[in-house]
């Protein structure tokens, strides 16, 4: 993912949850209508099951969109099948790896609530990216920030972003204190000295995610490294817009 990031002279688009389109969110289908709709790289969501499978699922409150009540490590990876389309990590990176593809992973929880499991699910983590060789093609980010700091120290070179809902007093130094590279937030908490200072200081920064053209706009002036929408032609549809073609 750095080298995609470094070499890049434009703001990179991520497909949240795959495309919220034609498909069900996170499914391979939905990443595949991404990556065609011009996604650089596919924001997904990882949760454990009860038989230890790490699959890609938003919600952490099933009943939400299911007839189940829990949250995915309450159910083993073929109970889930039976209500709903759900892919493993495992399917995901054999798919992504045979087409070099990038992905954002978020590790989807309730903070300090469902922290035990999560920091139980990180071996297995580290190690279906290295099965698939695809540690430099991804970054891996959320809200916990001490289930984070476990990961990096668990494998150094892998990427992490961490999400900032909040405006820091020292941005830079948060990044230097969690060993971050990616500092996520929405466009509307960030301002031009933070992109600047975040930047300068060998940083990427994530605003997102962005559905309406002032916040395509705000992203667009601030100068993010990248971005994610629900649909990545949105983001080329803007583009197209402003430059009158």
């Amino acid at each position: 993912m750095k080298q995609l990031l470094e070499t890049s002279n434009r703001i990179l688009v991520g497909g949240h949850r795959g495309c919220l389109r034609s498909y069900q969110e996170n499914t391979q289908k939905a990443m595949e209508e991404g990556i065609a709709r011009g996604a650089d790289y596919l924001e997904i969501d990882i949760q454990f099951t009860k038989d230890n499978q790490i699959v890609i699922y938003h919600d952490t409150c099933l009943e939400d969109k299911l007839k189940l009540i829990g949250c995915t490590s309450d159910y083993t990876l073929n109970a889930l099948r039976k209500y709903t389309e759900i892919n493993t990590l495992d399917e995901i990176l054999a798919w992504g790896k045979s087409r070099s593809l990038y992905f954002g992973l978020e590790l989807k929880e309730v903070p300090v609530q469902m922290q035990e499991l999560s920091m139980k699910m990180l071996p297995s983590l580290i190690r279906c990216i290295k099965k698939y060789e695809m540690l430099q093609n991804v970054f891996v980010f959320g809200a916990d920030y001490q289930v984070l700091k476990a990961l990096k120290e668990l494998e150094k070179q892998l990427m992490i972003g961490i999400i900032v809902p909040f405006v820091p007093y020292n941005p830079v130094a948060l990044m230097q204190e969690m060993d971050a590279s990616i500092y996520i937030s929405y466009v509307y908490n960030l301002t031009l000295n933070i992109v600047k200072n975040l930047k300068d200081n060998g940083y990427y920064v994530n605003g997102s995610t962005l559905n309406t053209n002032r916040s395509m706009e705000l992203a667009l002036s601030l100068g993010v490294n990248m971005i994610e929408v629900d649909d990545p032609y949105t983001w080329k549809e803007f583009l197209l817009n402003k430059n009158g073609k």
